[in-house]
């Protein structure tokens, strides 16, 4: 698996994170961005929510998000 970086941002309260992904000297670079008003529990479970998501490819999926986000066991 690639390298991914993981920030916090200042996001609103309703949004725990999300993976933003960006294509750079022909490779995918993935960034975990988790919400730096939430505590190191929420945030740990988001990470691994948003872990998720990258390691099955869900950009990459002809799924809706909101069947994506079922079947994330996080």
């Amino acid at each position: 698996m690639e390298d991914i970086k993981v920030i916090y941002a200042d996001l609103p309260c309703t949004c725990k994170g999300m993976v933003v992904r960006m294509f750079d000297d022909g490779e995918n670079r993935d960034t975990i961005v988790l919400n730096s008003r939430l505590n190191w529990e929420q945030n740990k479970e988001t990470y691994k929510h948003e872990l998720w998501h990258v390691e099955h490819d869900d950009f990459d999926s002809c799924l809706p998000v909101s069947v994506l986000e079922k079947l994330n066991p996080y």
